[in-house]
């Protein structure tokens, strides 16, 4: 976790954009790389993905799944769609704006935390008695 415990100021120093500079960024799309900028061009990806996964599964036996899990998405966000970009000299990388983006281990952390205390909760119901 090599930025959990650092601010945004601190991780990126002085020069913050605004909040209202990051949120213009974000509306305008310029985090995507330009050829999923437009809609119309998102969904012809996605669809030509598809296609993929279509292929995939008449090769391999699978099936589309229409009720997808957060596996079937991490498998086909990992296994299918950043091996696309790849495939075409794309990469995810973290962006070089300087906003104060929050940090992705804390948000993960937050998730665990609350499986955590369900967990917790479901035991203590159990032995009857407070999480």
């Amino acid at each position: 976790m090599p930025e959990s415990t650092k601010s945004p100021a601190e991780v990126l120093g002085e020069g913050l954009k605004s909040p209202a500079a990051f949120d213009q960024w974000r509306k305008s799309g310029a985090y995507l790389p330009e050829f999923m900028r437009d809609f119309h061009d998102q969904k012809d990806l996605f669809k030509a993905m598809q296609d993929v996964v279509e292929r995939s599964n008449e090769k391999h036996g699978g099936h589309r799944a229409l009720n997808a899990t957060w596996t079937d998405y991490h498998i086909y966000t990992v296994d299918i769609f950043l091996w696309v970009l790849a495939a075409h000299g794309y990469k995810l990388q973290r962006s070089r704006q300087r906003f104060g983006f929050a940090c992705i281990y804390d948000f993960m952390g937050r998730s665990r935390d609350r499986a955590r205390e369900a967990m917790a909760s479901v035991f203590a119901s159990i032995r009857g008695g407070e999480a």
